[in-house]
């Protein structure tokens, strides 16, 4: 899903939704960089002391939920890039097998 649309409609999202859907890293960014700016907004600022806490009223999503998030997409995109690399690795280096960690028997 877009950004705009979750933005939309963010009031009727659950938490778990709202991981899920930050999962895509703009998405992610999107929301941490709205909760930034409602902190702001706020005259608050975005603190290491209310990272944990929503600037919106009724809210278990916080700024530091989005950043763990972000780490987990991060990681699961390491993860992606590493298997593509060593399946597909270009023309000079040998390919390995699609099932990395079971390789056949000789």
């Amino acid at each position: 899903m877009q950004y705009v649309v979750n933005v939309s409609n963010v009031t009727c999202f659950m938490m778990l939704t709202i991981l899920f859907q930050c999962l895509s890293s703009t998405v992610g960014f999107g929301f941490g960089c709205s909760y930034i700016a409602r902190y702001e907004e706020q005259g608050i600022g975005s603190q290491w002391s209310n990272i944990n806490s929503s600037p919106i009223p009724e809210d278990d999503f916080s700024l530091l939920s989005c950043m763990w998030v972000m780490l987990i997409d991060s990681a699961i995109y390491l993860l992606i890039t590493w298997y593509v690399e060593a399946v597909f690795p270009g023309w000079f280096a040998f390919a390995s097998y699609f099932c990395i960690g079971y390789l056949p028997k000789m």
